[in-house]
């Protein structure tokens, strides 16, 4: 997965912020990753590790279910084009 989002990332940006777009995806991405694993030790230690698990499972539940209050945005008609002209693949 994180190899299919870094080339679509690399696909789908302008090549003028490409290199800062991709900077900025995998420090949020890491980041995240280590203050998750952080927070959800924190709740373990403190209510256990059964506990832990069905906040986390309710937690992708209401992730899954938000997407009908925000759904993906459709990006096919947006202007990728470059300060030097259209991006040509």
């Amino acid at each position: 997965m994180l190899a299919t989002v870094n080339t679509l990332l690399q696909l789908f940006l302008p090549r003028w912020v490409r290199a800062r777009g991709l900077s900025v995806y995998q420090m949020v991405l890491f980041g995240a990753q280590g203050l998750g694993a952080v927070a959800w030790g924190a709740v373990d230690d403190a209510f256990g590790l059964t506990f832990t698990f069905l906040v986390a499972a309710g937690l992708m539940v209401l992730g899954a279910a938000s997407v009908r209050f925000w759904p993906f945005v459709d990006i096919s008609g947006m202007d990728r084009s470059t300060w030097f002209g259209p991006i040509r693949m």
